[in-house]
């Protein structure tokens, strides 16, 4: 092999790891936009009644408050619970977003 075409092919080589070795190119989160999307998903899943994948956006530790009863429940349990309510209460209501608010840590949502 020749010098130029030794040079050459290690180049290759080097330029063919360095490429390998780059993270893709991160796409910018806007505010929110990721806590907008949760949102969208959820009501999504109240109006097609979709049970399961409604329970599963509920942590294990997450306190569950409703006016329909006292107390407290927790978890995908405590969410399975509620929701079998609400839908037996109301089977045919559909639930519209009116109003978001959204900061850093909280959202708020009118509907």
């Amino acid at each position: 092999m020749t010098h130029t075409l030794r040079a050459a092919l290690s180049l290759l080589i080097i330029a063919f790891f360095v490429a390998c070795n780059q993270e893709p190119e991160k796409v910018p989160v806007v505010p929110g936009e990721l806590s907008r999307k949760l949102i969208d998903l959820h009501f999504q899943y109240l109006n097609d009644r979709n049970l399961t994948d409604l329970v599963n956006q509920y942590a294990d530790k997450a306190k569950i408050i409703t006016t329909d009863w006292d107390g407290e429940s927790y978890g995908r349990p405590g969410a399975d619970q509620m929701f079998h309510q609400v839908f037996t209460i109301s089977p045919d209501a559909k639930y519209l977003v009116d109003n978001v608010i959204n900061n850093d840590s909280t959202m708020i949502v009118e509907y």
